[in-house]
């Protein structure tokens, strides 16, 4: 049989569950100890089919493109734009939201508290949703090509930070700041750790306090965040990039 793109296999934060997809059907396991011990044993199965009015689409086999775990969801993406929130309490595995992202999407994120998913589009727009109730908080368009990754620091005390990534090599580091503007917005900034056309990024990975990056192109390479400097030799890590149209947000 012909060999299919699948997106890597994620694993819970606390090493509870792990989620691999197969064309349309995702699959998760469950450790049968505590702390993260003991055998995978199956969880819950669902198949995925294109939401959309598009009659060049619907009816057609949807295929999955990238999986998330939040703190007690699973985010799932499809090519189609398809976009569901898995409640995982029960192996119905019930979807808490189900949405059109518009294009494929490509990437997906929770912050630290499992409230807020980013989600990567092909178009390089990445959208912003609440989960509670679901509705689209913000579009991010710094990236102007295919997004190929985010990842949030997700240990506690190290700020509000999470990395954008996309196939060109253009990586970010975003912080939402304590403070507010005069407008009572709560800023973002940006600050680039590759730039633009750096060459093909397809992966990225990150530890949980944010201070070690991986990214995976034509070369396996690591960041090391906890310095200042992680651009070529003498470049400043800390060149902030141009700001958003719309450069606020909460979190």
């Amino acid at each position: 049989c012909g060999k299919r793109p699948t997106p890597m296999p994620v694993l819970s934060a606390d090493g509870r569950l792990l989620a691999a997809a197969d064309a349309n059907v995702v699959r998760i396991w469950k450790r049968t100890g505590r702390d993260g011990q003991g055998a995978w044993e199956p969880f819950a199965t669902r198949k995925f089919a294109p939401r959309t009015d598009d009659e060049d689409v619907a009816g057609r086999e949807d295929r999955i493109s990238a999986m998330a775990f939040g703190a007690s969801a699973l985010a799932v993406g499809t090519v189609t734009g398809g976009l569901q929130v898995l409640q995982l309490g029960d192996r119905n595995v019930s979807p808490v939201a189900n949405v059109d992202n518009g294009v494929a999407v490509r990437a997906l994120s929770f912050n630290r508290a499992g409230t807020r998913l980013r989600v990567g589009g092909e178009d390089g727009f990445i959208t912003t949703y609440e989960l509670s109730p679901f509705k689209r908080l913000r579009v991010s368009e710094r990236h102007e090509r295919e997004i190929s990754g985010i990842e949030s620091v997700l240990a506690k005390g190290v700020g509000n930070r999470w990395f954008t990534a996309d196939v060109e090599g253009y990586v970010l580091e975003m912080e939402l700041l304590s403070s507010k503007s005069k407008d009572g917005r709560t800023p973002i900034t940006a600050t680039e750790v590759s730039r633009r056309d750096s060459g093909p990024i397809w992966a990225i990975a990150l530890d949980r306090d944010g201070t070690f990056l991986v990214t995976a192109g034509e070369a396996l390479l690591g960041w090391d965040l906890s310095q200042r400097n992680v651009l070529a030799n003498a470049q400043a890590r800390r060149k902030a990039a141009a700001p958003d149209a719309q450069g606020a947000t909460t979190r």
